[in-house]
């Protein structure tokens, strides 16, 4: 009975030994493809030239945003809809505000937000599209612990919503 026992056990640990890298690259290829088919289309329909990275943004759709630089050196970021249909579209940095002043928006109490929303911990900082419009999605833990997540204007620092989770 006892070696039964320990042939299943050694069984399992070694299904998922085998069973979890499976899993993991099952999950993470559809994101990695995602992104080189993003840039590849940024590629061919702007002037993108240079990559630095890629990131995934969703609010009510979902962007592959690209950080990098066109032909002329202008550092941008691409934003390429998930839904092939949608137009990509082209934000040049230096004409919003950067993630340190979007930062800084949020913590100088210059927003109408609520003192238990405000933020305790910046997490994350990053740039996406709310309403067609360019925006950074700022996620930080707020004044009563909660997972947070604010929507701010790329050009205004106005912010949209916040979600507490």
């Amino acid at each position: 009975m006892g070696k039964k026992i320990s042939l299943l056990i050694t069984l399992f640990i070694v299904s998922g030994m085998i069973g979890l890298p499976w899993l993991y690259k099952a999950a993470t290829d559809p994101v990695t493809d995602g992104k080189e088919k993003a840039v590849q289309r940024a590629k061919e329909e702007t002037d993108l030239q240079e990559v630095n990275s890629v990131d995934w943004f969703h609010y009510k759709h979902s962007y592959y945003v690209i950080d990098g630089k066109d032909r002329k050196g202008t550092e941008v970021f691409v934003c390429v809809p998930y839904d092939p249909q949608d137009k990509i579209i082209i934000v040049n940095k230096n004409d919003g505000l950067s993630e340190e002043e979007a930062i800084r928006v949020l913590n100088s109490g210059s927003l109408n937000i609520a003192n238990d929303k405000r933020p305790k911990k910046i997490i994350d900082i990053k740039p996406g599209v709310v309403n067609d419009s360019p925006a950074y999605e700022i996620t930080y833990i707020d004044m009563e612990d909660r997972y947070s997540f604010l929507y701010i204007d790329f050009y205004k620092g106005e912010w949209y919503r916040i979600y507490n989770l």
